[in-house]
């Protein structure tokens, strides 16, 4: 049986525009289905909510960490709101800290996760 994971990709985004580009092509390439703030639609909920059920609906939550904290709502970014209701939720998470030229670096390795203390890889879709 053939398993896609549905994946969200979660960073600020203007200064880290390369490397979401470069996760979420890695994503793909995996076959599994990315979700990020590049596909969100004009919906009647509010950002939040609608970030939040985007997050429900996902199996893993892939963060991107640079020096920019971001765009926030009652003192706290969207980001780290993003992922701390992913760890509240249960969805197993997974980081990248982007570096210098991060983009040429981010997707050739393997994914990982960490879940429920343990790391482990993310399988390739067949």
């Amino acid at each position: 049986m053939d398993v896609e994971y549905q994946i969200f990709v979660s960073s600020t985004y203007a200064d880290l525009v390369d490397e979401r580009r470069s996760v979420i092509e890695s994503v793909l390439n995996l076959g599994h289905i990315p979700v990020g703030m590049e596909a969100f639609q004009a919906s009647d909920d509010t950002q939040w909510d609608y970030i939040k059920r985007r997050i429900d609906d996902s199996d893993y939550y892939v963060l991107i960490v640079a020096e920019r904290y971001g765009s926030e709502l009652k003192g706290k970014s969207y980001t780290q709101m993003e992922y701390e209701y992913a760890v509240a939720q249960g969805v197993s998470t997974g980081g990248v800290f982007a570096r210098r030229r991060c983009s040429q670096d981010v997707g050739r390795g393997k994914g990982r996760v960490r879940e429920k203390g343990q790391t482990r890889e993310i399988p390739k879709a067949v």
